[in-house]
């Protein structure tokens, strides 16, 4: 039955073709470039989502845009208006490979702003053309990481943190319990910052013809006013958005710029994947957290750590790993991987789920602008690992804390009172620092699950765990420094992990992806509905617990 009506959609789609094709096309088609690009599209939005957010584009979804756009003969190419965005530099070199796989295919891309960014401009080096409004400007392209140290200030108000790490790369406590960086911070932030330069640097020189020293004056002397970036060569001309089709034009002739919903009901329609099965999709996002996935019902205009944050939970990622592996229809599984970590018992069980998985389906992991301590771990299961040159990854290692208020509950003039039975009954608590025996006892602690992520790692890349200690201890790469180490399989992104799992399945020509579904009830629901003020409450919650158990690194390095 599902063949049969595989095969009247696929009629549809054919016929459906020759009438578009029988339509006029414009020459180039317009899209605007804004805000934040999530790596895939989004899954099922409920209720509150719909309402709340609109939903973004989609670097999966600008890919299969232009593969449409790239099989029509008439239309040229596409202009790409590019507004603020801020993306990670992996997000950025994911958007630069759609655009040089579009004009490998023969089209032309063009982009234009009122003024480029950094981000935007890093985007447009990889173009034919770069336009810019006139009294635009190129801004600072130079590269830049800055870290405030609260150690100081909380106490002030009566609070600190006291924290056990396995080295002091492993630094995600060293805001709250150190007055300043540290050596091997330091350290490690140059190396991440020396990475993100050097892939500047080729794109300046790929982009505008340049070489290596010249594209480091053009970085020095940023910013630029439009006159003086057409001057230097650094844009390709300053031209009004309202003359584009003047610009693009030729012969005289005026060119037709249209939007993508206009263009979409022309352009033809692209091949039907197979109904034998698909590739399933595993996401794990945000923090990790003992519990259940979720997502806030909306974003607030600044981030805060486990504060209406999305979260993945060990709970519905091992649901959905089970899934995965009974269900015949699923051939192979895409492990999307954007955390920083969280729960290292919840990455463990993770990476339980999807290592019996690997067993019997290939499973290749993704990586999009990070996956860094729990986030690495949870790859370790995948049979292949993908990464692009700017993902922030590694952080292999172990941290434990506490809140300490005893102070603040002084200033506040307040009366606490404790009484405990057993001996160890107070080490959590928050009125007092670790004792020398209970520090100890939290060494051992942590030793004994970084021991646990070594084993995991050494076996997954087929090493052995001394030499992963070498590049572990917290140590925070980038993709191509990772790929150098031998924490990743290859660089690339979502076209390189799919092609990867055909070549592991054995599967031709187009496979779908699917989100692995999962039932209100395989999961206890406290937050089925998302409802903000739920939402915020469970988020409190685990904020206040995230001290009190051993957590992996959530790196914010980007």
């Amino acid at each position: 039955m599902l063949t049969i009506l595989w095969l009247l959609k696929r009629l549809k789609t054919f016929i459906g073709n020759l009438w578009r094709g029988r339509r006029r096309a414009p020459e180039y088609v317009h899209f605007i470039i804004s805000g934040s690009m999530p790596d895939l599209s989004e899954p099922r939005r409920n209720f509150w989502q719909k309402y709340l957010s609109k939903k973004p584009l989609s670097l999966e979804e600008l890919s299969l845009r232009f593969e449409r756009i790239a099989r029509h003969r008439q239309i040229r190419g596409v202009v790409l208006h590019l507004g603020d965005i801020d993306l990670p530099q992996a997000k950025v070199q994911a958007l630069q490979g759609e655009i040089a796989a579009l004009r490998q295919r023969g089209k032309q891309v063009v982009t234009w702003a009122t003024g480029y960014k950094r981000c935007a401009y890093q985007v447009a080096l990889a173009a034919d053309q770069v336009l810019l409004q006139e009294g635009g400007s190129i801004g600072v392209l130079g590269l830049s990481t800055s870290q405030t140290y609260w150690k100081d200030s909380l106490a002030r108000v009566g609070l600190g943190l006291d924290a056990v790490a396995i080295s002091p790369y492993k630094s995600a406590a060293d805001r709250l319990t150190h007055e300043k960086m540290s050596d091997e911070v330091r350290a490690m932030n140059d190396w991440l910052l020396d990475s993100h330069y050097a892939e500047l640097i080729k794109d300046l020189c790929r982009g505008r013809g340049v070489n290596e020293a010249r594209a480091e004056e053009i970085i020095d002397h940023a910013p630029y006013t439009s006159a003086r970036a057409m001057a230097l060569g650094l844009v390709d001309g300053i031209v009004s958005e309202e003359d584009l089709p003047e610009h693009l034009g030729q012969n005289g002739r005026l060119a037709t710029l249209s939007s993508w919903s206009r263009a979409e009901k022309v352009l033809p329609l692209l091949p039907l994947p197979s109904p034998s099965g698909y590739f399933g999709v595993i996401r794990v996002t945000g923090n990790i957290v003992d519990g259940i996935s979720d997502r806030p019902p909306f974003k607030l205009p600044i981030p805060i750590p486990y504060l209406f944050a999305e979260r993945s939970g060990d709970i519905t990622v091992v649901a959905q790993a089970r899934a995965a592996l009974l269900n015949n229809k699923v051939k192979g599984l895409l492990l999307y991987v954007d955390s920083g970590g969280g729960s290292a018992a919840a990455s463990e069980a993770m990476y339980a789920a999807l290592a019996k998985v690997a067993t019997k389906k290939p499973v290749v992991a993704m990586m999009g602008a990070k996956a860094a301590s729990g986030g690495y771990y949870v790859t370790a299961a995948a049979y292949h690992v993908v990464a692009r040159p700017g993902s922030i990854t590694g952080s292999i290692g172990v941290l434990a804390g506490k809140l300490l208020d005893e102070g603040l509950v002084k200033n506040l003039l307040a009366n606490r009172f404790t009484q405990s039975r057993g001996e160890s009954a107070e080490l959590e608590l928050p009125f007092r620092p670790y004792s020398d025996g209970e520090r100890q006892v939290k060494w051992e602690q942590i030793s004994t699950l970084y021991e646990l992520f070594l084993r995991r790692v050494a076996t997954a890349r087929r090493t052995t765990p001394a030499a992963i200690d070498q590049i572990a201890g917290g140590r925070v790469w980038t993709g191509r420094q990772a790929l150098e180490h031998g924490l990743i399989d290859s660089l690339g992104g979502l076209k390189e992990a799919v092609a990867k799992l055909q070549e592991l399945t054995g599967l031709s020509g187009p496979v779908a992806l699917r989100d692995i579904p999962l039932g209100r009830a395989e999961v206890p629901a406290p937050l089925a509905s998302s409802a903000a003020l739920v939402y915020g409450l469970e988020s409190f919650r685990l904020f206040n617990a995230a001290y009190a158990q051993y957590i992996c690194l959530y790196d914010e390095q980007h």
